[in-house]
């Protein structure tokens, strides 16, 4: 458990990501329930932005994350609470290994990783 603070856009992200996927329904209330297990309060699914913002792109397969400051996040997607326009069924997710965002259908599975304001 614990907290990762990025300086850069001022956004406190949970150092430890779920292990398992969920769907984006499932995903939203594990982040709305983190406020009693994490320090700080206002936990939430990260907007498309917020996710692409912790990206590393200077490391080709590779993210952000797996640094030293982030533990168990996955080579794999990871989901946004931006639903796309023009289509309420589908939200954004990011592919945390080449850095890009995709859309797809709410019940899709997905990992999850939280962020709160500082």
């Amino acid at each position: 458990a614990g907290t990762v603070y990025d300086s850069l856009t001022d956004l406190c992200w949970e150092k430890d990501a779920s292990t398992s996927g969920k769907n984006w329904k499932a995903a939203l209330q594990e982040c709305n329930g983190l406020d009693s297990i994490l320090p700080g309060t206002g936990w939430r699914l990260p907007k498309a932005n917020e996710l692409v913002s912790i990206i590393d792109y200077g490391y080709e397969g590779s993210s952000y994350w797996h640094t030293t400051k982030f533990t168990n996040y996955a080579n794999d997607g990871y989901w946004s609470s931006t639903t796309r326009p023009t289509y309420a069924s589908y939200a954004y997710t990011l592919d945390s290994i080449y850095g890009y965002l995709v859309h797809d259908n709410k019940t899709s599975t997905y990992y999850v990783v939280c962020v709160r304001d500082k």
